[in-house]
């Protein structure tokens, strides 16, 4: 499977929050990859969820390299199994 490269970023308009990676001046998205809607409609916190959201996807590919580390490098932890058990469960659903 092939993913779209990081780094990832947002770009905010008056009504959506697009993700993906950003161009080279970093201000804007270049390929959006998700919009997410924070229109007036939205209480506050639905709207801090939404910005949330945007981070948290905005990091996905950051995440996923992370995880591959993890597993490619040994890292050690306290319960490495359980670690890497979850590691590959996740990768195994990123996957997909």
């Amino acid at each position: 499977m092939t993913y779209t490269k990081g780094p990832w970023g947002i770009e905010q308009t008056p009504d959506m929050l697009w993700v993906g990676p950003m161009r080279e001046d970093g201000h804007k998205v270049d390929e959006v990859v998700v919009g997410l809607t924070i229109s007036s409609d939205l209480t506050v916190t639905a709207t801090l969820r939404q910005h949330w959201n945007a981070q948290l996807i905005a990091s996905a590919p950051e995440l996923l390299e992370a995880l591959r580390m993890v597993l490619d490098e040994g890292h050690s932890y306290e319960s490495e199994g359980m670690a890497r058990d979850y590691a590959r469960a996740l990768l195994a659903r990123i996957d997909e």
